[in-house]
């Protein structure tokens, strides 16, 4: 992993501490930082998509949301967030897809154990 890389992982976690303590044009600014120095990065993009479902950006939200899938497929931040995007616009038909991948990914039967 090149450095640009780890500065856009970090700057994406302190995007999420100041998401919670209400900084939110600070959580922005890092943000864009993690976007530019980790375009390439799963969970950098599901940390933006974070910020925007915060912030109700649901069209700029997807569209994270739809690359950390596209850059990782199983993951579970980004899955979990479709999901929810789905369930905002009633979206029954992407609903069920999703969930489909959800179990794809991490069966039922996995959890069990």
């Amino acid at each position: 992993m090149e450095d640009r890389e780890i500065e856009g992982r970090v700057l994406a976690d302190w995007a999420l501490l100041y998401m919670d303590n209400g900084q939110m044009p600070e959580a922005q600014q890092s943000l864009e930082g993690a976007a530019s120095f980790a375009p390439q990065d799963p969970q950098v993009m599901v940390d933006y998509a974070v910020y925007l479902n915060k912030n109700r950006r649901y069209g700029d939200m997807r569209y994270y949301i739809d690359k950390a899938l596209f850059l990782e497929p199983a993951n579970w931040q980004a899955l979990w967030y479709r999901l929810k995007l789905c369930e905002t616009f009633n979206d029954l038909g992407q609903q069920k897809d999703t969930l489909k991948e959800i179990l794809k990914y991490y069966p039922v039967e996995s959890c069990a154990r």
